[in-house]
């Protein structure tokens, strides 16, 4: 599951994700991607955190309080590169905080091969 707001991104990490056949669903906002959580089950979520209203914090927060979303692994794909951004996403459950600008788009399969088992 990928929860991203920039329409485009989303196209690109589409493409990227699905041509080695990794099955997406995508939510265009925080809230949205509860919602799909909640109804999905994701064996993996690449969560945005700058959205307008609620952000990707406060995904973080409610798989948090949920069991069953608790174990879904959550990697953290944002423009935010400071310290205390990946601490808090870290705290909150993240295992992976990656900076949009340093990560090759073509390695998000990869990526999501290596948490999903």
């Amino acid at each position: 599951m990928i929860v991203e707001d920039d329409a485009f991104l989303r196209k690109v990490y589409k493409k990227e994700l699905e041509e080695p056949g990794i099955e997406t669903i995508f939510a265009e906002s925080a809230e949205k991607g509860i919602a799909l959580l909640q109804k999905e089950k994701p064996s993996l979520v690449f969560l945005d955190i700058l959205m307008p209203g609620r952000d990707g914090y406060d995904v973080l927060a409610f798989m948090q309080k949920d069991p069953i979303l608790a174990t879904i692994p959550v990697i953290v794909l944002t423009n935010l590169n400071q310290q205390v951004d990946m601490e808090r996403a870290m705290q909150l459950g993240a295992k992976e905080f990656l900076s949009k600008g340093e990560i090759k788009v073509g390695d998000l399969a990869k990526i999501a091969r290596e948490h999903v088992t």
